[in-house]
């Protein structure tokens, strides 16, 4: 069985033409998310 991805909707576009969709990765699923190392890394500057 192969891992699933967690992902949420963010923003759904539609102009009547195409639909976009912006993906986020649902947090849940990571046990660190890209946000967290970020303030991490700036707090230990």
């Amino acid at each position: 069985m192969s891992e699933i991805d967690g992902y949420k909707i963010q923003q759904i576009v539609d102009n009547g033409n195409a639909v976009q969709i912006s993906l986020v990765e649902d947090v849940q699923t990571e046990p660190l998310s890209q946000k967290q190392l970020i303030i991490e890394n700036v707090s230990k500057n």
